[in-house]
């Protein structure tokens, strides 16, 4: 059988201009109808999800009705499932001048679906050139569709890649926008609370500074060295003072840092007494107080970094002895409840 290779024109064409699945469908119908002139033409595919197959297109449109009764009956005889096992044609004399011609729709994806055509036996010669003919470009089809559904896929995951990246770049924009804000807001507090902190050391050393300049030939080495340590433990204090603040300005900046937060995320110490205990024991020396401290410690790992760890501890066993009574007993006891320490 001769075949002129026009009989794929319209089809072709329907791949190169903006191709979709229903035009290509479409245009099929013109292939078929000149290679064997069909009664009709009818293409179905599978429901994705359940499976079922779903008529996508009959030509000519007044052979519907008569495509879904020869369909129920290809059904019922199983020659549905005889081609997707097969991946090869069937032809059934449906009636005494009627025949059908079931074709499969397999591609890389799988079972797309399948062509059902039915065409006069005593009209068309179904020799092996045509079969071969229609099985290869049944093929050819099935290919152009799969294509079709993997680009369709591939622009709606495209969409909502999109759709995500604005979303996340929105928030990204706003977290940024409430980062300065509180970073305003960390700046305005502390500007506020340090000039009243700093102001005490340092008048301390201002003032003791001043009177050994006025006095420095009245008073003896004794006193001076009393006025020295006075200045030294300001200076210490507000060295200190200064170095809190900075402390919390990074705390503070870095809980709206993600990186920093996953870096805290991964932060262990391994024995929690062990740490309690040295900081705790050297404050106590510092003080002059090694025997008015109690110690009751369970251990621990924790999912803390040791700086911070350390930070926390040193501040509340400071305070204890900075500003507990001259004869109070520092108590420190550490437990866990409920997996919390």
């Amino acid at each position: 059988m001769e075949i002129n290779l026009e009989v794929f024109e319209s089809f072709n064409k329907a791949l190169v201009n903006n191709p979709t699945i229903e035009s290509i469908i479409e245009s099929s119908n013109d292939v078929y109808y000149k290679l064997i002139s069909p009664k009709f033409t009818s293409i179905f595919l599978f429901n994705t999800e359940t499976f079922e197959p779903i008529l996508k297109d009959c030509y000519p449109n007044e052979e519907k009705e008569n495509c879904l009764t020869i369909f129920e009956k290809s059904i019922e005889q199983g020659f549905i499932g005889e081609i997707m096992n097969s991946n090869d044609l069937i032809i059934n004399d449906f009636d005494s001048n009627n025949t059908i011609l079931l074709a499969p729709l397999i591609s890389s994806k799988g079972a797309l679906g399948f062509a059902l055509i039915e065409f006069d036996k005593e009209k068309v010669n179904m020799n092996s050139e045509s079969k071969f003919l229609l099985k290869n470009f049944t093929g050819y089809l099935a290919s152009s569709i799969n294509s079709l559904i993997l680009e369709n896929e591939s622009k709606l995951f495209k969409n909502k890649i999109d759709q995500l990246v604005a979303v996340q770049t929105r928030e990204l924009m706003e977290k940024k926008k409430e980062i300065s804000e509180k970073v305003e807001q960390l700046k305005s507090s502390l500007l506020m609370t340090l000039p009243h902190e700093v102001r005490t050391p340092l008048n301390q050393i201002l003032g003791l500074t001043d009177y050994l300049k006025q006095s420095l030939d009245d008073v003896d080495k004794e006193e001076t060295l009393e006025i020295l340590e006075d200045v030294h433990l300001s200076a210490v204090r507000l060295r200190r003072l200064f170095e809190n603040y900075l402390y919390l300005s990074a705390l503070t900046i870095n809980s709206y840092n993600i990186e920093e937060l996953d870096k805290l995320q991964e932060s262990v110490i391994y024995s929690a007494e062990s740490l309690i205990y040295e900081t705790a024991t050297n404050l106590s020396y510092r003080f002059d107080k090694h025997d008015k401290i109690e110690l009751r410690l369970e251990d621990s790992p924790l999912q803390i970094s040791e700086e911070h760890f350390n930070k926390l501890i040193y501040e509340l066993v400071d305070n204890a002895f900075k500003f507990g009574k001259e004869d109070t007993i520092v108590s420190i006891t550490s437990e866990i409840i409920n997996d919390k320490y």
